[in-house]
């Protein structure tokens, strides 16, 4: 399966080191996919659906986890509303929370992706009481 061109925006892994919770925007299917093969392996990333025990668990295990806070592959396109388990997790466990946005996956499937191209914007990490910007 190829899934055509992904370039990759904002990555410094020098600046990021795991455990940390990565919050992306859910186009299709194919953004799992994208986000392991794209994204460091030192993040250990893991993209879990589950509830906040496992995913706490996973963190103090030195697990990083991606979670989708749209709950869902967006219908349309457009970003939709977040959860606040991203958020609730980071604070309460004084990770970071590094925020991802995908462009250019919508409509693709794991079956037919053809040729596109993708990108990943990732932002500075958010953390309790901390001012962070790109390096």
């Amino acid at each position: 399966m190829s899934v055509g061109e992904v370039r990759v925006v904002g990555l410094d892994a020098a600046w990021l080191q795991a455990p940390l919770i990565v919050a992306a925007n859910h186009q299709s299917p194919l953004d799992v996919a994208i986000l392991r093969g794209h994204l460091p392996q030192v993040w250990k990333l893991v993209a879990l659906r589950a509830n906040r025990p496992v995913l706490r668990c996973a963190l103090r295990a030195g697990r990083s986890v991606l979670l989708f806070p749209e709950r869902g592959v967006t219908p349309d396109g457009r970003v939709g509303a977040f959860d606040q388990l991203a958020a609730s997790l980071a604070l309460q466990l004084d990770k970071p929370l590094v925020p991802i946005a995908i462009r250019g996956s919508f409509g693709a499937d794991l079956a037919d992706a053809g040729p596109r191209t993708m990108l990943v914007r990732v932002g500075p990490p958010c953390r309790r009481g901390v001012r962070t910007r790109h390096p």
